[in-house]
Order: C-alpha cells, then structure tokens, then sequence
C-alpha cells in the first residue's frame, strides 16, 4: 500500500507488540524516478516477507508504464468490471482476480474504486481509494498483495509474516506507534491472522497526519497474500487508540474473503462458495473470560445471562435454537467450582446420567479423558442418544463436551449434532469429533482486568 508521505514498511510482532520497518525515499523529480524507487520498495516488502504501509513520497503520479487500473474506467467501474448501475441495491460486489497460483476474493464496499496494479516479479499488489480520491491523495484505501512462494514452509505461518523476522526498527512514529494483534481465523480452510497496526504522526506532503490499518495476512496452498483497509485522519502527538465499533465494522465489510482453486474467468465456483470465517471469541463469564473459536459459519442464536447461570448457543446461518443441524454451546454455573469434591469428571458423570434418561439403551459415551487449560481442571468428554424427541421430530443427537473448572464457576463447551434416529447406540467417529475438538481450539480461561473491554487483549493474546 502506497501513502504519499515517507516510505516505510511495517511488520507485526509477537503478541506483546508490533514493530515497524520504514525506509525514506526522497522527493521524485520525475515520474521516471518514482517508479524506480516504488519498484524499489516492492523488492524491499519482498525481502522483509510483507508491506503492510509503503508510503511515497511526494504527489507524481505513476507513469502509465507503471500503473494500470483494472476493467477500463475506475470512475465507471465498481470492483471486478461490475458498473454500480448493473448493481442490485444492498447487494455485496468482490474483487476476484487470479493472483499467482490462486484466486483472491476481496471486498470492494460501496464507494470505493480501483486505482492502481502491478505484478513485480512475485509481487503482486491492487489498490483502491474512495471516488474522487487518488492513490496519492486518499483518506481510506482497500489493498491486496501476493506474496509468490514460501506457504509449503511448515515453519512459516500466516502470523509469523507478521513477526519480525529482520532487523526491525521504528523509524516511521516511536513516539505514536500502536499496534493490536487481534488473533488467528481461517478464510476458506486456510490459516489467517488478523492485526492493526497505527502510527499517530506521520508526514505527508510537510503535513502531518495519522495513518492506521487493519491487515489480515492469509497462508495460502502455495503463496501468501494480505488483504487491508486503511485511513489517514488528523494526526496525534500519542498513540491512537484502537477503536473496536469502528474497525469491527470494517472488518465485517472485508467479507467474503476467499482463497478459492485456479479457474477460468468468471470464477463460477468462487462466486457461488459461500465465504466463512471463524474468530476466536472471548465472552466475560461472572468473574473470568472464556475463550474459544465458533466454527465457521455459526452463529449466535440465544444468549441468557443471570446471576448464577450463563448461557450461549450457536448454530450454523439459516437455523435456530428449534430447529439446527449442529449447536455450540457454552455454559457457566457460578459457585460450583467452590466444591472441592466436584472435579469436571464428577461433573461430566452427573451431565451423563441425566442423558441417559433422554435415551435408555441407545446411549453410547465416550471418555476422552483429563486435561488442563490455562492451568484449570479439565475433562473432555462424548456423549450420544440414538433417538430423542424434540418436538415433531425423532432423531439422534450426539457432543463433544469439554468441562472446565474455573476460579469461581464450572464451565461447559460442547459442541453437538443431529442426525437421523438410530434404535442402537451411535458408534464414536474418532476423525470427526476429534477434528471438532480441534476447531474448538484454543479455549482459555482468563482472569477479567478491571477497565478492560472488548475484544478483552490479555486473554485473546495469549498463546
């Protein structure tokens, strides 16, 4: 991405910081001479795995020879060749393009328009500003960047493209430099990291002015790629702070996010994959927080919070707390954990009995058995009815139960299914409920700080 102010580039590091990497390039004399040094900077972001801000300097544009903007005329055009006239009203337009070995499906929010492309070598990057702003003049810009190769290095990962990996200084805003790691996702099956980084001061033209992003780095079968929003706004003489309403929407508006197989244009199968996404959730329960990942494409259908007893369930889009296909589940029961003979087996085994009661012989169980998170007690458990009643309908319904037990409460994570009714017993698919296991992954139980909010850092950062 390409500011018009000094250049720099920043890296993301571990979850207690990030650090920036800038690089100065004076004032272009000549068109010619700001391609050379932006083909510069593209080789530094290359060599330093990843740009998330590279700001130029000065106002030249780039020679046509340099910058070419994608489907014709980017004051027509919405994203992808799509005129906005052609465009139902509410409905959500993309960005598809082949970039490397892949297709990228990014976001193209009302408003904004395609001002600048180039491949460099394995470098690939696509920018968007608002309509009647320019790659040189903006207040917000949408960017996607391809990274060619390196995503089959195990110890390589979507989050590490954000670590330092260099020698990394602050250069840009010592003074005024923030940065929140907002956590891993998954974007179509592919393991993603989510960051915003902010400098509160930087200089733009002698002017000075603040510039942050959001940035979430995806891994890839073959290439790494990152898709942002970023702004400039007025500038500080401290460290902005991170405005969770305001970025949260934007990050909601950067879907559909895909990573989708190569394909012929218009990419049938792309277009009709319904993009999903999960985010680990830190959710305040009495006294702590608890942290797990929703499955994608779930999500939150009925809460219920009182005094002693809490409660959460999700579903997958399209279903309810009646009629669902699969449920998560938590729960939190205030009080019990003060019972030194109620470990989360006991507590499992007391949960079972009442199952059996729903379903008599054609209960199965499993014990996965003990375990700990965040230095809690904790059991994990399967549990199955072959047939149950719920309303109308007859079926099986069959979880995965994790119990953990926290500081002052017993919480409960399960994630469950239905399906057709069975007179035996279910038989316990190790693959799948296993693989549900995982996703679940990684459940903290953290303690709650006094003043801190959503999206609660001390427990969403931890490892």
């Amino acid at each position: 991405m390409y500011y018009p102010t000094k250049a720099f580039v920043s890296l993301v590091a571990a979850s207690v910081g990030l650090m920036s990497l800038s690089v100065t390039v004076r004032h272009a004399a000549s068109a010619r001479r700001f391609v050379k040094r932006r083909e510069i900077l593209l080789y530094l972001c290359l060599a330093t795995y990843m740009c998330f801000l590279a700001v130029a300097q000065g106002n030249t544009k780039p020679g046509a020879d340099e910058a070419k903007k994608p489907g014709g005329d980017s004051e027509e055009l919405g994203c992808a060749g799509v005129k906005r006239a052609d465009v139902q009203p509410g409905k959500t337009i993309s960005n598809i393009m082949p970039i490397f070995s892949e297709i990228v499906r990014s976001p193209c929010p009302d408003g904004f328009h395609p001002v600048y492309q180039k491949t460099n070598g394995g470098f690939y990057i696509f920018e968007m500003v608002l309509k009647g702003e320019t790659v040189d003049e903006w207040t917000q810009m949408i960017t996607v960047t391809g990274t060619q190769g390196n995503a089959e290095n195990q110890n390589d990962t979507a989050r590490s493209r954000l670590d330092p990996k260099a020698n990394v200084f602050r250069n840009a805003c010592p003074d005024t430099f923030a940065a929140k790691p907002l956590g891993p996702t998954t974007i179509s099956g592919h393991p993603a990291f989510v960051a915003w980084i902010s400098c509160g001061s930087a200089t733009r033209g002698g002017s000075a002015h603040s510039e942050s992003a959001l940035i979430v780095s995806i891994k890839g079968t073959k290439d790494y790629y990152t898709i942002q929003w970023a702004e400039s706004g007025p500038a500080s003489n401290h460290p902005l702070t991170y405005d969770e309403a305001k970025w949260g929407d934007r990050l909601e508006k950067m879907n559909p996010m895909q990573i989708c197989p190569v394909e012929p244009a218009p990419y049938p199968n792309c277009i009709s994959k319904k993009p999903v996404t999960s985010i680990p959730v830190v959710t305040p329960v009495f006294s702590e927080l608890v942290r797990f990942t929703p499955p994608e494409g779930f999500a939150v259908a009925r809460e219920d919070a009182q005094d002693t007893r809490y409660m959460r369930e999700m579903v997958p889009e399209g279903e309810t707390v009646e009629i669902w296909t699969q449920m998560v589940t938590l729960k939190g029961d205030k009080g019990l954990s003060a019972d030194p003979k109620l470990s989360p087996q006991l507590y499992l085994e007391k949960f079972e009995g009442n199952v059996k009661g729903w379903c008599g012989d054609a209960f199965a169980a499993k014990e996965i058995g003990p375990t700990t998170i965040s230095g809690h007690d904790a059991y994990v458990a399967w549990m199955s009815c072959g047939t149950v009643k719920s309303g109308a309908w007859t079926q099986s319904q069959s979880f995965v139960i994790v119990a953990i037990r926290g500081t002052n409460a017993l919480y409960r994570i399960s994630w469950a299914e239905r399906g057709p009714a069975s007179s035996q017993p279910v038989v316990f698919d190790e693959a799948k409920w296993g693989d549900r296991l995982k996703k679940l992954n990684p459940i903290r139980i953290c303690a709650r700080i006094a003043g801190e909010v959503a999206p609660y850092p001390s427990c969403a950062d931890q490892k």
